[in-house]
């Protein structure tokens, strides 16, 4: 008797699963299915990384922190935590010199490597994600862009700049939510680009929530993506 309400009950579900879905749900459904946003770090890990983890934890948030490889290996710590969270990780060179990075196809793959190598040695994580120094244009030149392909490294850039980097305050924030909704109207998910220093860790709360009001869930960079390039 059982087994035959069981199966009446499967037969029930499968046959509300194949009647069609009412318009306006199905869109509203689609709507959340894509309602993302990435949240991305350059330049750590640093002091301010631990503030950094407890702001996104606290709004259920996940991040992906693109990292210099003497950072890493200045706060290994940091570097464990991040591996270990709801974040991805990924490298963002070892000199952040303009003229040391982009010296050549060799000094582009090189620091790559060597970034790396330095988050394997750290924490036991490989990971492929990178992001070159400035953003990709207009310093990588297609054969790097290649280069950096063949030793399967994938690089990001972003659609967002919070601009944080040049703020004295919480000014970045207002612009970056205007951006947000530019890119929004051009039906891509925004990817923000954003530093791990003491002022962003300030604000970054307020930025959070203004998302989170909007409908957003916050999802880290992974290797199956499809990377959002200037080029």
């Amino acid at each position: 008797m059982a087994a035959k309400t069981i199966g009446s009950l499967v037969l029930l579900y499968l046959a509300i699963m194949a009647m069609p879905m009412d318009e306006n749900r199905a869109h509203a459904e689609q709507q959340t299915e894509h309602k993302k946003v990435y949240l991305t770090f350059d330049d750590g890990p640093s002091k301010t990384t631990g503030q950094l983890m407890k702001d996104l934890n606290d709004y259920g948030a996940s991040a992906t922190f693109f990292m210099l490889a003497p950072h890493m290996e200045q706060y290994p710590i940091e570097t464990m935590r991040l591996a270990y969270s709801q974040n991805s990780v990924g490298c963002h060179g070892v000199t952040h010199d303009k003229d040391a990075f982009y010296h050549s196809e060799s000094t582009v793959t090189g620091e790559m490597k060597t970034c790396r190598q330095t988050l394997e040695n750290l924490t036991g994580i490989h990971s492929n994600l990178v992001r070159v120094p400035y953003g990709s244009v207009p310093y990588m030149k297609p054969e790097y862009v290649e280069a950096l392909k063949r030793d399967g490294f994938i690089m990001w850039d972003w659609n967002v700049d919070s601009v944080d980097w040049g703020s004295k305050d919480d000014s970045w924030v207002n612009k970056t939510l205007q951006q947000v909704e530019q890119v929004e109207k051009n039906h891509h998910d925004p990817v923000i680009l954003m530093h791990d220093k003491e002022l962003t860790a300030k604000e970054l709360p307020e930025l959070l929530g203004a998302l989170k009001k909007k409908g957003y869930e916050f999802s880290p960079i992974s290797e199956k993506q499809e990377p959002v390039n200037f080029q």
